[in-house]
């Protein structure tokens, strides 16, 4: 009887306090012993951690615009065949994102477009948390520690962020998703094929899908290897970075051409940041570099004491997005895209590897935990809701569900 009543209680606060109550399923997941239930836990928090961008309002300067934009021109589209034929012809550059091109059409099928910022923060959210969640698991003395480092990468990446940029965010994030997944439960070459995921999202992540999949087939990684992938990436990386802009939009819509000019237009950067955008990417840079030299050094005493080394899949996922990011410099939109992965995957390290954490490394950990928070912050603000942020966190179910805007 009382956990039935317990049970009920807790039902009453979900709906009273999705928000919050999602924020409670989250910590819950990785506290649960079963793995199902964890996972359960895990997307009922991103489902309930995500009601608030179902009463966003788009406004000038956000991607979510011209995504609305586009889905108003596709509700008029009634069969998937008519989304074919609108795909090969107005689309254009946005060709090469077939799911979320898909996922732009479902919406259309309804009056409520604020689905898609709701949609994708559902998946990039999960796409995040997924592998910290398993490591939990794998690793259940260290659970506290590990939801720490989750929620530093859940700030990183830009909660905002994921809405605003949608494929981008689908992108990134299935990108961190699809490496752990493959790199550390799957390692069969038959099933690399769901590296290229993320391409489907968007274009722009084909340099990390090569190099996950050149992870895969060349087990042994020296100096020497990487440089011979490097050198072919990077002399593209500049070639496509100097051709006009006009000539790439006269040519075919192939995905040579596509990738050609998103290669140019992110890589001069779509806008000039003003000097709140400027602050912004150097506290995300300074965040990012502060975890990745203090994964470097841990990764280097680690060998030379011969402590409990993580899995080798995480160390070879984090050197090879430090050269990512290395190959990207210079390239502007692309780089803030991904600076965030060594840090992530940095992060995966020290959740299983770490031991005694000292002052120095913890202050270090809690200094890098507040700048991905302002940040996360930063992210949010540039958003406008039907509501003020405090009205959001304790609105309930119905009222969320009334107040979804119609377009």
């Amino acid at each position: 009887m009382i956990v039935e009543t317990f049970f009920f209680l807790f039902f009453l606060f979900l709906v009273a306090l999705p928000i919050l109550g999602g924020i409670s399923l989250l910590i819950l997941s990785f506290n649960s012993s079963s793995r199902k239930i964890a996972i359960f836990l895990l997307c009922m928090a991103c489902i309930l951690l995500n009601m608030g961008f179902l009463l966003t309002v788009p406004t000038n300067g956000l991607d979510l615009e011209r995504y609305f934009n586009t889905i108003h021109e596709m509700s008029a589209l009634p069969t998937f065949r008519s989304l074919i034929n609108f795909w090969q012809v107005n689309l254009q550059y946005e060709r090469t994102n077939l799911l979320f091109t898909l996922i732009e059409w479902l919406v259309s099928r309804t009056q409520y477009f604020t689905l898609l910022p709701f949609i994708t923060t559902i998946l990039c959210s999960f796409f995040i948390m997924y592998p910290f969640l398993d490591l939990s698991q794998r690793y259940k003395d260290k659970r506290k520690i590990i939801l720490f480092f989750a929620f530093i990468s859940f700030f990183l990446v830009g909660y905002g962020w994921m809405a605003s940029t949608s494929r981008w965010g689908l992108a990134v994030t299935s990108a961190v998703f699809v490496d752990y997944i493959y790199f550390v439960n799957i390692k069969k070459k038959r099933f690399s094929f769901i590296l290229l995921l993320p391409i489907l999202f968007h274009i722009g992540s084909i340099v990390e899908v090569i190099l996950a999949l050149y992870a895969v087939f060349i087990k042994k990684t020296n100096f020497l290897k990487l440089i011979l992938v490097s050198i072919p990436i990077w002399c593209y990386l500049r070639y496509s970075s100097n051709q006009s802009y006009s000539s790439q939009l006269s040519s075919t819509y192939s995905v040579y051409s596509q990738l050609n000019t998103m290669t140019n237009v992110y890589s001069t950067g779509v806008g000039t940041l003003n000097f709140n955008g400027s602050v912004t990417m150097i506290i995300l840079y300074c965040t990012v570099l502060l975890l990745v030299f203090m994964v470097l050094r841990d990764i280097c005493v680690n060998k030379k004491s011969n402590m409990e080394k993580s899995p080798a899949a995480i160390i070879l996922l984090f050197q090879i997005n430090c050269l990512l990011i290395l190959m990207l410099v210079g390239k502007s939109d692309i780089l803030n895209r991904f600076v965030v992965f060594p840090a992530i995957f940095g992060l995966l390290y020290e959740s299983i590897n770490i031991k005694k954490v000292s002052i120095k490394k913890w202050g270090g950990f809690m200094l890098s935990f507040f700048g991905a928070l302002v940040y996360e912050i930063i992210m949010i603000k540039q958003f406008q809701f039907v509501f003020s942020p405090v009205q959001l966190l304790v609105s309930n179910l119905i009222t969320i569900f009334h107040s979804i805007q119609v377009y």
